[in-house]
């Protein structure tokens, strides 16, 4: 298996770069639509991180009133195919740089790559429970609010925090692969 993704694991991150880039365009494409319902402003963060309850039950009123909630249920369910890609992406990517970096680096992006696990379990929970709101004549979230929202949050941080970690450490390596390439031609 490993030999397969040492060969493979350039054309591995392209696909699920391409799944990760096709899934979000036809994303924000369904919000569009939602918005063209008449459903002003629309996006599914504002699903994702609502204000209030009573604002998430209003943005789900609309939705309900402009006939919009199977765009709404489709955008959801393509939220689906975009998680893997997004967080086996985010986890791909810091595997492919542990090459060639400190021991103590190469544990860090070990770790911050297998936490990757979290934000898709914690993304799975959130979408299921908007799934339920929508189909929900009430529209209601069927939990807490607030737990709802930091769930959410916890989702975003260590995922950007992952892609972070990795954007840093390809800067770190391009920028000491240059100072050591450097050091040799002054030599």
């Amino acid at each position: 298996m490993k030999s397969f993704l040492q060969t493979w694991r350039i054309e591995i991150f392209c696909i699920l770069l391409t799944i990760l880039s096709v899934t979000g365009i036809w994303m924000k494409a369904l919000d569009k639509k939602v918005q063209e319902k008449g459903v002003r402003p629309f996006s599914i963060m504002k699903l994702e991180l609502p204000e209030t309850a009573d604002s998430l039950k209003a943005t789900l009123d609309s939705v309900e009133t402009k006939q919009a909630a199977y765009l709404v249920k489709r955008n959801l369910h393509v939220d689906f195919a975009f998680m893997p890609a997004a967080y086996i992406g985010i986890a791909f990517w810091l595997l492919l740089i542990r090459k060639n970096t400190r021991r103590w680096l190469r544990w860090m992006l070990l770790l911050v790559a297998a936490l990757q696990v979290l934000p898709w379990v914690l993304d799975i929970i959130e979408n299921k429970y908007l799934l339920d709101a929508v189909k929900d004549p009430a529209h209601q979230i069927g939990m807490n609010i607030d737990a709802f929202k930091q769930m959410v949050k916890i989702k975003f941080i260590v995922a950007l925090g992952g892609a972070a970690i990795a954007l840093l450490t390809c800067i770190y390596k391009a920028f000491a692969s240059n100072a050591g390439n450097e050091t040799k031609s002054v030599a």
